[in-house]
């Protein structure tokens, strides 16, 4: 093994007294670029913790509103139509729809439109009309003209009765 060590010669050079100077230039290059234009008022650091605590213990908060200036618009937009619209609408005025108010021929023709069977007995408990009515009630007199122009006026089809009567 060699203990002779040579220098190696790479090429790149320091200048003289750069090491004995290099503590003090890094300090000079530190003040240049710390010196932004910014400066910070005397005393600021001192009075800065009493500034700081007035603040946390003061009785103003701030108060951010949930509703927004156009949404509380739409609101009270909308509660003076519905309270304007009590006014107009009186509950009095409305009626409320019982058997009795309900015309006989418009149930007739609800009930002949929606098809629904209902037998002569539940339509007289509708109307308050006692079975035993019903039983005295006598068809044969009725003439036959008579029942074949109310059928051709209340049915659809042809098929409900006979022309050969």
């Amino acid at each position: 093994m060699n203990t002779n060590k040579a220098p190696i010669k790479t090429g790149f050079k320091t200048p003289k007294n750069y090491f004995n100077t290099f503590e003090s230039n890094v300090f000079e290059q530190i003040n240049l670029e710390t010196k932004t234009g910014y400066t910070v008022p005397e005393n600021y650091f001192d009075s800065l913790e009493d500034e700081v605590l007035k603040e946390i213990f003061s009785d103003k908060t701030k108060v951010i509103s949930l509703i927004k200036r156009k949404q509380l618009i739409y609101i009270s937009t909308i509660a003076a139509a519905l309270v304007f619209s009590l006014f107009i609408l009186k509950p009095s005025d409305l009626q409320k729809t019982t058997f009795e108010n309900i015309e006989y021929t418009v149930l007739e023709d609800y009930l002949s439109i929606e098809k629904i069977d209902i037998s002569a007995n539940e339509l007289a408990e509708l109307y308050n009309i006692n079975s035993n009515d019903l039983d005295g009630i006598s068809f044969s007199n009725i003439d036959e003209n008579n029942i074949l122009e109310y059928l051709s006026d209340e049915t659809i089809s042809e098929d409900y009765f006979d022309n050969e009567l």
